[in-house]
């Protein structure tokens, strides 16, 4: 993970949306299963919310449904980031104590991943997993 140094309380942190992403909402085609992206939100002080947007594409030719998306347990132990809800379009649903259940994805329809990031501790470096399982087209 990068540091990036700063002037203010609180260190960079990152945010690792894990694992279970269409290699298709990135044009790539394959398999299911894309990788990790690391996500660096900039320094901030302690107790000082920001969001972030996390942005994807269904490029796939059909409807995505995510089955759930969090921050994964034990990632985030003191509750730095929280997931706070998906923008399809124009739309957005909020997440419910940090989950989202159930989500579809319209072909060709651009989504986000909105996070936000609240450092309770300084001088340090805050990392988190965002874990999304995909329901359709295929589980994963």
């Amino acid at each position: 993970m990068t540091r990036i140094p700063s002037s203010l309380t609180a260190r960079v942190i990152g945010l690792l949306v894990a694992g279970m992403l269409f290699s298709s909402c990135f044009g790539e085609g394959g398999d299911q299963v894309h990788g990790m992206l690391h996500v660096a939100f900039p320094s901030t002080a302690v107790c000082q919310a920001q969001q972030k947007l996390i942005p994807f594409r269904n490029v796939s030719g059909g409807e995505i449904v995510i089955e759930g998306v969090a921050i994964s347990r034990g990632t985030d132990a003191i509750g730095n980031f929280t997931l706070t809800s998906i923008r399809i379009g124009e739309e957005e649903i909020p997440a419910v104590t940090g989950f989202l259940n159930e989500v579809s994805i319209p072909a060709g329809a651009s989504y986000s991943f909105v996070v936000s990031y609240t450092p309770w501790t300084e001088n340090t470096t805050h990392m988190a997993v965002l874990d999304i399982a995909y329901k359709e087209p295929k589980e994963g």
